[in-house]
């Protein structure tokens, strides 16, 4: 190799390495991100749920994008006076959840927003298809879906792997909602005293947290008795 030839080299060199610096992302991290999976064993369904929470600063665009480069969502807030979202909570609509596999698949997720300063903020996601088997209820029994009260106990079974639970109560002809989060060992909640009406029908969900984020729901409903 002549003196000319190694010249050449370096120079390339110093020039791809500056090249790769005027590259380097700029932006900032999002505070978080996620898409996680939300199934109902019960109805054969389920859902995706995606979020994304700045650090404050309020977003003018969100993309997102699957791990062969497919975007899956594309938000956009065009109005600066709306100051655009700060916190983002997007779920899809409730297909067969072997459907939702297929248009959600196992991977890296890139999440790519843009705030109305024009700084790029960034963050990724290891979406898994984990998910649990569903809770199964002690009480309320699905033979008589009556809760005995003053105890107003919620209890079920263990469920192996659990990462949390999720307890969920809706009455709704008056638009009454319950959500509480629980650690793993935890298999029993008491709704607390005087939010139950007597005579009225409640829905209830017990969901189970995967190690991935994702939950699995058991769906049933009850009657509050014995006031």
């Amino acid at each position: 190799m002549t003196r000319k030839g190694v010249l050449v080299t370096l120079s390339t060199c110093v020039l791809l390495a500056f090249a790769a610096a005027s590259v380097v992302w700029a932006g900032v991290p999002f505070h978080s991100v996620s898409l996680t999976l939300e199934e109902h064993p019960q109805h054969g369904d389920g859902m995706a749920i995606i979020t994304a929470e700045t650090y404050g600063e309020g977003l003018a665009r969100l993309d997102v994008y699957a791990p062969g480069g497919r975007r899956v969502l594309a938000y956009e807030a065009k109005n600066k006076r709306n100051l655009g979202g700060r916190v983002l909570r997007l779920e899809t609509p409730e297909p067969i959840f072997g459907d939702l596999l297929v248009s959600y698949p196992e991977g890296l997720y890139k999440f790519v927003g843009m705030t109305y300063d024009g700084i790029e903020v960034e963050g990724y996601w290891p979406l898994k298809h984990l998910c649990l088997p569903a809770p199964r209820l002690i009480t309320p029994p699905f033979e008589t879906n009556i809760l005995p009260t003053p105890g107003r106990l919620i209890a079920w079974d263990p469920v192996e792997g659990a990462a949390g639970y999720e307890i969920r109560v809706f009455e709704p002809k008056n638009g009454a909602e319950l959500r509480v989060k629980l650690q793993k060992h935890q298999t029993r909640f008491t709704i607390p005293a005087g939010w139950l009406i007597p005579n009225f029908e409640y829905s209830l969900q017990v969901g189970v947290y995967s190690e991935t984020g994702n939950l699995t729901f058991t769906h049933d409903t009850f009657v509050p008795k014995g006031f």
